[in-house]
């Protein structure tokens, strides 16, 4: 017997530039070895969908001893269809959690 499991998931990825405009859930999945990391799980939606609003996706720059780097993560909601014993079976879909452009906009500014 199957069921839907709602994953409240974090993902990060370090780039060198910041990232263009689009999601920055789309910015952390582009990369194949980036592996999410389960904050909680939820047998509903509502009950995730309450737990993500709590959470803000965002850029952030670093600087390191020689260089700088964009981190972003980004926070979202998988549904998945699961196992009894709540194992991946397959399907995919998120649902994003807010998202702050304010460095994104900073840097747009000085660009220009």
């Amino acid at each position: 017997m199957s069921y839907n499991k709602y994953d409240l998931i974090e993902i990060t990825r370090e780039t060198e530039r910041i990232p263009k405009r689009g999601t920055l859930l789309d910015v952390c999945l582009d990369s194949s070895d980036i592996e999410p990391s389960v904050i909680c799980s939820f047998l509903t939606l509502d009950e995730a969908q309450k737990e993500l609003s709590k959470y803000k996706s965002k850029v952030e720059y670093v600087r390191g001893f020689h260089v700088g780097y964009y981190y972003t993560t980004a926070y979202a909601i998988e549904c998945y269809e699961a196992d009894e014993d709540g194992e991946y079976i397959n399907g995919s879909d998120y649902w994003e959690a807010e998202e702050d452009w304010s460095l994104w906009e900073k840097e747009e500014e000085l660009e220009m």
